[in-house]
């Protein structure tokens, strides 16, 4: 006959942590960090949120990380109360650029992309980009524009890493607005930088593979 003492503790393999007087308690799994909007404002806060996957009977702290503290900062971890599933925490843009959060709670990670943007002093021009991570391997579809339907005027282009991402050298207003592709070529972080005239106007992008 196996010795009672035994019957009372037995850790189970998987998410189940403890079997105590037949009563088993589950491990809470990291679920999703996310931050609002992608772009992170230049000096200038964001809140975000770690979530998980049940609540628990305890705090439960996601340790917090930024793969360019530079570009994004956040604090180390977020603690998560007890009978809640989710907690805020704030990320701060510190410079121009592209950073990488990641979520850890045990053996499981979230990650979510974000970029910073430089500061802008023009005036008219404007750069649309899509507001997310870019996939490898495609064109995406972007514009300039200046919001004047008069005239015509050259829109010079450039990446600041053209192994990441390409763009036409130039582009011509029509009626105030120009559309050009962005040639994604490998993951990475890009400048895209717009002139016209005196007027510089500079992007951040993040080239990312999807998988698929």
């Amino acid at each position: 006959m196996s010795d009672p003492r035994f019957r009372r503790a037995a850790v189970v393999a998987g998410p189940v942590l403890l079997c105590v007087a037949g009563a088993a308690t589950f491990a809470a799994k990291i679920a999703s960090v996310t931050v609002p909007g992608y772009a992170v404002p230049l000096s200038g806060p964001v809140v975000g949120t770690v979530s998980i996957d049940q609540p628990s009977a305890a705090v439960v702290v996601v340790s917090l990380s930024s793969s360019n503290p530079q570009v994004v900062a956040v604090p180390s971890n977020v603690p998560i109360q007890p009978g809640s599933t989710r907690a805020q925490f704030v990320a701060t843009g510190a410079g121009p650029g592209c950073a990488r959060l990641t979520a850890k709670l045990g053996d499981g990670t979230r990650t979510d992309y974000l970029v910073v943007h430089p500061a802008s002093s023009a005036s008219t021009l404007t750069m649309k980009l899509p507001n997310q991570i870019l996939p490898l391997g495609g064109t995406i579809p972007s514009s300039v524009g200046t919001g004047s339907s008069f005239g015509t005027a050259d829109v010079v282009l450039s990446s600041s890493n053209p192994a990441v991402a390409t763009v036409p050298a130039s582009v011509r207003l029509m009626r105030g607005s120009a559309s050009f592709g962005i040639t994604t070529r490998a993951e990475g972080c890009a400048m895209i930088t717009a002139t016209l005239g005196s007027q510089v106007l500079k992007r951040t992008i993040q080239v990312v593979y999807i998988g698929g």
